[in-house]
């Protein structure tokens, strides 16, 4: 690991909470660009942090991997003796509006548009362009972003209703049923 990213790294540990980690690497121009309203869990800085921009009211869950090289060549340049093949490096750009969930792997060279999902654990290979919800491996979108905030918000209406742990436990179980 070299300096910068170790320095910032123990930055990034002091900072207790996603938006103080957000506003340490805005600070401190950790990464290419860093928006406004963000949150930021992780807290290792990724290989190359300056091929990364993250867009206003980005939320990164914990565990977030974001890869921006592949170290394959490596291989290639040992089996020959040879340094023919240099390291693939590219970028990874989120737009506003986004979460990414926890544990989901960023390949190089992708763009996530604005108001857009990604699941925990997915892994995003491709650029996703249209908004909405994507999950899975590879990333494909399950919902429009809209269908998303009406589920969401019907979902919220229906449990500003329940009035205790028992309403809750008993709704989660009716809920259960539904799904078998």
């Amino acid at each position: 690991m070299d300096i910068f990213r170790l320095k910032h790294t123990i930055g990034l540990f002091f900072c207790l909470d996603g938006k103080k980690r957000a506003q340490y690497i805005r600070k401190h121009n950790v990464f290419k660009y860093m928006g406004e309203n963000c949150d930021f869990m992780p807290r290792i800085v990724p290989l190359y942090p300056k091929l990364i921009k993250l867009h206003d009211n980005v939320s990164i869950a914990s565990g977030v991997t974001f890869i921006t090289h592949d170290f394959s060549f490596s291989i290639l340049n040992k089996k020959y003796s040879k340094n023919l093949i240099l390291e693939k490096k590219g970028c990874i750009e989120i737009g506003s509006n986004c979460y990414i969930g926890a544990r989901v792997l960023l390949m190089p060279n992708i763009k996530v548009n604005d108001n857009i999902i990604v699941g925990a654990r997915s892994i995003v290979t491709r650029d996703l362009k249209e908004e909405g919800v994507y999950v899975g491996i590879p990333a494909k979108k399950i919902m429009d972003f809209n269908e998303f905030l009406k589920k969401n918000l019907e979902r919220t209406k229906n449990d500003e209703n329940m009035s205790d742990f028992d309403d809750i436990w008993n709704n989660f179980y009716r809920k259960r049923e539904l799904y078998k």
